[in-house]
């Protein structure tokens, strides 16, 4: 059920496509373990950990969000191109 949601929200909220939401969600999961490892593994920056998820994250939404409203448009252009 979250997963739906969260599935959902990307997708109508951010208008990604499905390839955009398995890039930005691999990203976000990676981010997250990094955080994780850090923490469990007695990693310097403990209390930072939180911070840089959310920058890391951020960027990386930004990032997928551009780059995937970048394609749309490209395909749209090709599609109408080939018409």
């Amino acid at each position: 059920m979250v997963l739906g949601d969260y599935w959902r929200w990307l997708r109508k909220t951010l208008g990604l496509t499905v390839g955009g939401r398995i890039i930005f969600t691999t990203f976000a999961l990676v981010g997250l373990a990094g955080v994780v490892g850090d923490a469990v593994f007695g990693g310097e920056n403990g209390d930072q950990a939180g911070g840089a998820l959310t920058v890391f994250v951020g960027l990386a939404l930004a990032i997928v969000v551009g780059l995937d409203a970048a394609y749309r448009r490209l395909r749209g252009v090709a599609r109408r191109l080939r018409s």
